[in-house]
């Protein structure tokens, strides 16, 4: 799972990027345009970056190990939308970047070292406001004024 996360970042690292080129800084501040936009990504990219990250990084998987199909179950195990734009292309999953994120963070993956994008997080801390009046003691309140049903029952 760890593998298709990683796998996954790459490539919608990548498609962001390419989308974003007009800026020289690709940094994402939290913008929801950029997060939640969810991009069709064919199995077989996912698996060809999978097997990619395996021969680069050297890890442990045999690549012919990872094929569509386990890539596949592996996506719709961690409740992935599957979809096709027309019935002549492949099937593919609809991905955001938001979920890349979420899954990175959750499975202890640095989301900034999968998708190669400076994600910068939308919150920020603010100044605290100031205290208010607690009120004037010596001030006689009125007791219709408290209580204006007081006497009706």
């Amino acid at each position: 799972t760890a593998l298709v996360i990683r796998a996954l970042g790459l490539v919608v690292g990548k498609i962001v990027k390419d989308e974003l080129d007009d800026v020289a800084d690709v940094a994402v501040y939290a913008d929801v345009a950029v997060l939640s936009v969810k991009r069709l990504i064919a199995t077989d990219t996912i698996t060809s970056a999978a097997q990619a990250l395996i021969e680069t990084n050297e890890l442990d998987y045999d690549t012919s190990q990872v094929t569509t199909r386990r890539v596949g179950h592996v996506l719709k195990k961690m409740r992935f939308s599957n979809g096709r734009v027309s019935r002549a292309t492949k099937r593919g999953w609809m991905v955001s970047l938001e979920d890349v994120i979420r899954w990175a963070n959750s499975y202890g993956l640095e989301a900034r070292a999968i998708t190669g994008i400076d994600i910068r997080p939308h919150y920020t801390n603010g100044n605290n406001g100031s205290n208010g009046n607690n009120g004037n003691i010596n001030a006689v309140a009125d007791s219709t004024a408290l209580n204006p049903w007081q006497g009706v029952l």
